[in-house]
């Protein structure tokens, strides 16, 4: 499905579902998934608006964690066109992810625990490995079912262990 076509199901689907409570609340977030998906810088961009204009309208916490996550993705883009250290630094929309994911307090609908996942991933992206390991951390201790942290504490391990082998880091004193 191309950009242009994306954006004329959405309008299709604003007028359709106009008075939806349902639909005011979580279609941005459908549309960040999709730009993410399509890998679509304007469609991402398209919901970090329209998240923008509804901010006053929407619960907090849900704001902060949709615009992270849509920031979330639109810097796995950027990054994706050229990835290498020097972009990375000079990358801004991760920092401006990681502002929002911190600004993510603990609901019953789990943005705490999505956000710092994707706040952990973000610091293994830069090589902050120990920072992702505490930040998985957090999650585990406050959620302890919920799995996408385990997986990505495993993996921040195995990279922290690959670069610091010595005897006083092993696996042991981290589980």
């Amino acid at each position: 499905m191309s950009d242009e076509e994306v954006f004329k199901w959405i309008g299709d689907l604003d007028i359709k579902y106009k008075d939806i409570d349902s639909h005011f609340i979580s279609f941005e977030g459908l549309i960040s998934n999709i730009g993410s998906d399509q890998k679509s810088i304007p469609i991402l961009n398209y919901a970090l608006k329209r998240l923008q204009d509804k901010k006053e309208s929407l619960d907090k916490n849900k704001f902060y964690y949709d615009f992270g996550n849509t920031l979330f993705s639109k810097a796995t883009i950027e990054l994706s066109a050229v990835d290498d250290f020097d972009n990375l630094v000079d990358l801004k929309t991760y920092r401006e992810a990681r502002q929002y994911f911190l600004k993510v307090k603990k609901d019953q609908y789990g943005h705490y625990e999505r956000a710092r996942t994707n706040l952990a991933i973000i610091y293994e992206r830069y090589g902050r490995n120990y920072e992702a390991i505490n930040a998985f951390d957090q999650v585990i201790k406050a959620s302890p079912t919920f799995g996408m942290a385990y997986g990505g504490k495993a993996v921040s391990l195995e990279y922290y262990t690959r670069l610091a082998p010595q005897q006083s880091l092993h696996l042991q004193y981290f589980v």
